[in-house]
């Protein structure tokens, strides 16, 4: 099964957009802009899955069905955390 950042990549390429158009188009909770090396970073597995509201941008954008990649991220928290990463952040 794909990881998580292989997914993003591909789907990314896919829609014809660059690393750098697809960061200008998603923020962080504070409204800042997402940096062109965390997308390059999630896209080759070098960071955890990001938060849900983060995965949520990333299906809107890339117009992937928010369930997928939901599932995505589960499975891929699974391989680098086993168990505890399905339990919910305290994201306040």
């Amino acid at each position: 099964m794909k990881r998580f950042g292989e997914v993003v990549a591909e789907t990314r390429r896919a829609r014809g957009l660059t690393q750098k158009a697809l960061a200008a188009r998603l923020k962080k909770k504070d409204g800042a802009t997402i940096g062109l090396a965390y997308i390059n970073d999630i896209e080759h597995n070098r960071r955890n899955p990001p938060a849900p509201h983060f995965v949520a941008q990333l299906a809107e954008v890339l117009g992937v069905p928010h369930d997928v990649l939901v599932s995505m991220r589960i499975v891929s928290m699974k391989k680098c955390c086993g168990n505890m990463a399905i339990l919910p952040r305290n994201e306040s």
